[in-house]
């Protein structure tokens, strides 16, 4: 998103008409010098003065072109080479803008870079510069941590910690007053932040928008950096900044002597509390061990438990099985009583009519039987006896003659 003046006064931010920001880009004319210039013309600021200053020398062919928008000028074309600080000093006295903000050819910014670190000294005049959050590249382009400590003048006397895009400074404290000293070949910026630190305050914006690559840089950040030269230039700059402020060292150094006992008693602290974690982590892992244990015990149970849970299955089964065949012969066997005792109903009805029918029988047969009696000793049946061995007689010769 581009950012314009409209843009800043709808944020109320108050904005004279002459404010300018000065960029000036040290140049080697390295391959990453279009990257650093594509960065730029992408922030969304304006108006903008790109001063390129051609520190290898010679003639700088260059094919970039910025919009209109843009003031574009490349200064020692055809010149000799000059060292990190001429160069500095030479982009310096050719800017014209009410800030400037340093840009090495292998570093990047935001689009948001230039307005956040206008805004910010634009709300706090009495600040000579400001800085915000830079992240650092490994060779691989990953990025490893993003810089942007407090502020704390004390520490800056003792080292730098202001990567040099991340700095944007008020251009009439500077113009004339503060230079870049020309006799320092590495850690030039940290002098010149120093002197500027003395002379008014920094603000710290929180966020990052500046980019630092380190497999390109020389600086104390930088992956190729010297060990032994930095210890040189360091020893070179501190001694330069104890003629400016004469306590300052002293300062620093309490300064890092009373970070360094904070260090040490987080150290501490955090060494006593990795002891109570480890023998935290002790007690639960024997806790742990303990339950494990008593889990495979109470695993054991129940695996024995259930063993003995299925045979119980197993017989409930069996039983529910038998139960219902029960079931269904009780059924049957109900339904078969059911029907006997229709058949026994049936049966001693026709018993009680047998019954009934013997006694009419028997009754009969008692009335035959007596009247049989009566016959048998009456006088005409003792008459008529010859006459019935007659005919008996009588009868049975018939038959013997086939009659």
């Amino acid at each position: 998103m581009r950012v314009d003046f409209l843009t800043l006064a709808q944020l109320k931010m108050p904005l004279l008409p002459t404010t300018k920001i000065s960029i000036v880009i040290r140049s080697m004319a390295r391959d990453c010098l279009r990257e650093a210039l594509q960065s730029v013309a992408n922030a969304g600021f304006m108006p903008v003065e790109i001063i390129l200053v051609n520190a290898c020398g010679g003639h700088h062919e260059l094919s970039f072109a910025f919009e209109d928008r843009h003031s574009f000028r490349i200064v020692n074309q055809d010149g000799s080479a000059l060292d990190r600080s001429s160069a500095a000093n030479l982009g310096l006295a050719e800017s014209t803008g009410d800030f400037v903000l340093f840009l090495d050819d292998d570093d990047l910014i935001d689009v948001d870079h230039l307005e956040r670190l206008f805004v910010c000294l634009n709300e706090n005049p009495l600040a000579i510069a400001a800085y915000t959050g830079t992240r650092l590249l490994d060779t691989q382009g990953q990025v490893i941590r993003e810089q942007n400590e407090l502020w704390e003048l004390d520490r800056l006397l003792g080292m730098n910690f202001l990567p040099i895009h991340s700095v944007m400074f008020r251009a009439a404290r500077v113009r004339g007053q503060i230079f870049f000293d020309a006799t320092l070949l590495l850690m030039e910026d940290w002098y010149f932040w120093s002197q500027l630190a003395l002379q008014g305050k920094f603000i710290r914006l929180n966020g990052c928008s500046a980019t630092y690559r380190l497999q390109h840089g020389e600086s104390g950040l930088s992956a190729k950096r010297d060990k032994d030269a930095m210890y040189i230039a360091h020893s070179l700059v501190l001694a330069k900044i104890k003629k400016l402020d004469a306590t300052g060292i002293s300062r620093s150094l309490f300064w890092f002597d009373t970070a360094l006992n904070h260090v040490r008693g987080e150290k501490q602290t955090l060494e006593f509390n990795v002891v109570a974690l480890e023998q935290t982590v002790n007690f639960e892992k024997a806790s742990a061990d303990r339950f494990r244990q008593s889990g495979e015990a109470s695993l054991l149970g129940l695996n024995s438990a259930l063993a003995q849970a299925d045979k119980s299955l197993s017989l409930y089964q069996e039983c529910k099985t038998t139960l219902a065949t029960t079931e269904n012969e009780v059924v049957l066997a109900q339904s078969a009583l059911a029907a006997n005792r229709v058949k026994l109903a049936d049966t001693q009805k026709l018993l009680a009519t047998a019954g009934n029918d013997l006694a009419v029988v028997q009754s009969q047969l008692t009335t035959s039987n007596n009247a049989l009696t009566k016959m048998l000793e009456s006088t005409t049946w003792r008459m008529s006896a010859p006459l019935r061995a007659l005919v008996t007689k009588l009868r049975s010769l018939r038959g013997n003659f086939g009659g």
